[in-house]
């Protein structure tokens, strides 16, 4: 950093860099050379330049009393500043005594000049006045002071000003460009005026009472139920006629559209006034349709207003003929209109991307500018304004937004400070890890693949965190997502007369159940278990003979709950489940899924998420729980097809089972392994 002598801490006038001055007067002082020394003085900081300590200059003040001849030099440089500066404030004083006499002057000879011409003034006759008078009254009132003490002159003046203005009041074209116009003001103080004093605005002049409109607006003096009123008024008298409002809104806004450039734009006027509210369907696409080279300002907030109240046919309807027509028109051989349609190409197809399903959003024709991550981020960053009817991004979309932009916006750190203002590299990073954790807004069903996808994804490895705990979030609400909890009615009934309340308190209730007949099997004097579930000859039943016998085992027990047990349950699509423990809970019938397979199956691992999640318990009345009921017959027989298996318990089977299966499946899908071995 280069600074000059001269300014701050020297007096020398030469230009070097920050640091030096302090080793060139150090040097100074060990070679004894005052002259040099001195050149490097520092003048003391003033107040509002430096706050603390001023180690530069300590340092050579300690210098200074080291030496004599440094310590005269110090002392001669410090009374020739504090010399100066007296003469300075003595002259700056002086100055503003000047000044202000000559405002005082100035201000009692306007005053007489008032006063002169009060007759004038008072009939509304001296436009001069007024004109000066009407933006402090309005807006700046204790400055009327400079040209009178008098308000009642002022508020005469205004209020008998209209006859003389009639043909100096703009039209609302006029006004539309954008050009202030003292009339304008004028009108609009004259009317509040006659209104506050209890007269009639109805013989006012429209082209005055539309121009009162154009600049009304509620000054801090104003009553804000009066000034609602006021507006109420000139509404009723200006929209009086059915077409009366649009006319206004057209002559009003329609010639900013017309406009070269990003001037004063009225399109506010369409969303903010409620007279105009049933005109902004309509006329924000029709606008959007006919102006299509009106400025971007303009045409974005119209683009706004169509999206939160025109229809959305209508309006997807208008992107896509607005992309076809740039993109129709080709490149430009002048270059600033070729910088025009690319910037309206990207507006159009920045909005469909938006507003067009996933499949069909444009996103080819949008990626590959690394830039476009900012425009991104102005329209949905933290710093966005909400606009109503814009559509959320879906997690698919914000996939597409990370998987194009990881690369191009790496890590950086990230201060704890941040602004509009940041560097393009601290922008762009920080709205892409702010806008992952978007996805676990969509609907579970859309967002887990998406997160899936992502955390296998290398790419991705600096987000992996967030991640992994939106999968965990999302996982939670796709096992709660037909959960509703119990009402104090079902849980009564549940603990008073041992009633269900829930599928979940439903499978719980089997697995209690299901626990029970595992002891039972064990523990009976009558050894039912080589009664049941073995042939004479020793072997094993088969799968569906352990299941009835099972269900016949659990069904009085159940059924005393008042729940019903079903084989061979019918789902969709023509599945079939081995049995369902259903129940009716607030009216409404609760499915329980149970899948049961030996330990010999083929398809023992998989058959927890390809039959039992994607199939069964997707039933409606099922919530997306059950069990799966595993029947082990000891370790001498196959596990999944396999004879070399490695499984020695009914326990260990368990372990495996669980470590197959999905995390998403986890709390929803419960696992149970019946021992039905005849071994100790």
């Amino acid at each position: 950093m280069r600074w000059e002598l001269g300014g701050g801490h020297n007096h020398s006038g030469l230009c070097i860099y920050a640091g030096d001055a302090q080793n060139l007067a150090d040097f100074g002082f060990e070679v004894g050379n005052v002259a040099l020394w001195a050149a490097f003085w520092s003048r003391p900081a003033e107040r509002h330049e430096k706050f603390g300590v001023d180690s530069y200059r300590r340092r050579l003040r300690e210098q200074a009393v080291q030496k004599p001849p440094f310590l005269r030099a110090w002392a001669k440089l410090e009374r020739a500043y504090r010399s100066s500066r007296k003469e300075e404030l003595r002259r700056l004083k002086r100055d503003e005594r000047r000044r202000q006499r000559r405002d005082a002057d100035h201000t009692a000879r306007t005053k007489e000049n008032v006063l002169r011409d009060r007759a004038l003034i008072e009939s509304g006759n001296h436009l001069g006045w007024i004109r000066a008078f009407v933006p402090l009254y309005l807006h700046d009132r204790d400055r009327l002071s400079e040209y009178t003490d008098d308000l009642g002159l002022v508020e005469t003046a205004l209020h008998n000003c209209i006859p003389h203005i009639l043909g100096m009041v703009p039209t609302l074209e006029q006004l539309g460009e954008g050009q202030w116009w003292p009339t304008a003001s004028m009108a609009f103080a004259s009317c509040w005026l006659r209104f506050t004093s209890s007269e009639s605005l109805e013989h006012v002049d429209y082209k005055v009472l539309a121009a009162a409109k154009v600049e009304a607006v509620r000054c801090d003096w104003m009553d804000e139920d009066v000034y609602e009123t006021f507006e109420r008024e000139l509404d009723r008298i200006l929209f009086a006629e059915a077409d009366s409002a649009e006319a206004f809104a057209r002559s009003l806004i329609e010639p900013c559209f017309r406009k070269q450039n990003d001037g004063q734009m009225n399109v506010w006027w369409l969303s903010r006034k409620e007279f105009l509210s049933a005109l902004r369907p309509t006329l924000s696409l029709e606008w959007l349709r006919r102006f299509p080279d009106m400025p971007f300002r303009a045409r974005d907030e119209l683009f706004d207003i169509a999206a939160a109240s025109a229809d959305r046919s209508m309006l997807t309807t208008l992107i896509a003929n607005r992309i076809a027509h740039l993109a129709s028109i080709g490149p430009h051989s002048d270059p600033e209109a070729e910088k025009e349609r690319l910037a309206g190409l990207l507006f159009w197809r920045l909005r469909r991307f938006f507003f067009f399903p996933s499949d069909d959003d444009g996103w080819d024709d949008l990626r590959g500018d690394r830039n476009l991550v900012l425009a991104f981020e102005r329209r949905t960053g933290r710093f966005s304004d909400p606009a109503e009817g814009w559509p959320a991004l879906s997690a698919e979309k914000i996939y597409k937004m990370l998987d194009a932009f990881v690369d191009d916006w790496p890590p950086v750190d990230l201060p704890s400070s941040f602004g509009s203002d940041d560097p393009p590299e601290e922008t762009a990073y920080r709205f892409l890890t702010e806008v992952v954790w978007r996805i676990g807004q969509d609907t579970p069903a859309r967002a887990l693949p998406v997160l899936d996808r992502m955390v296998a994804d290398r790419k991705f490895n600096s987000y992996l965190t967030t991640l992994r705990t939106l999968r965990a979030e999302v996982v939670k609400k796709l096992a709660l997502t037909d959960f509703s909890p119990p009402s104090p009615r079902d849980v009564g009934l549940m603990l008073d007369r041992s009633g269900v309340a829930s599928v979940e308190d439903l499978r719980a209730l089997v697995m209690e159940e299901l626990e029970w007949l595992q002891g039972w099997l064990r523990s009976a004097e009558t050894d039912p278990l080589a009664e049941t579930y073995y042939k004479n000859d020793g072997g094993h039943v088969d799968e569906n003979t352990a299941r009835n016998r099972i269900v016949d085992s659990l069904r009085w027990r159940v059924e005393a709950m008042q729940s019903s047990v079903v084989i061979e349950h019918h789902m969709a699509d023509e599945n079939r489940c081995d049995f369902t423990v259903s129940a009716m809970i607030d009216g409404r019938r609760r499915l329980l899924v149970v899948e049961a397979k030996g330990q010999w199956h083929s398809e023992l691992f998989k058959a927890a998420s390809a039959q039992l999640n994607e199939r069964y318990s997707s039933h409606q009345d099922a919530e997306q729980q059950g069990i799966y009921l595993v029947f082990w017959f000891g370790p001498g027989m196959k596990v999944a097809g396999r004879v070399n298996h490695g499984v020695t318990t009914a326990d260990e089977l368990r372990t495996k089972i669980v470590d197959a299966m999905p995390r998403e499946m986890l709390g929803r899908i419960d696992v149970l392994v019946l021992d039905l071995s005849l071994s100790v």
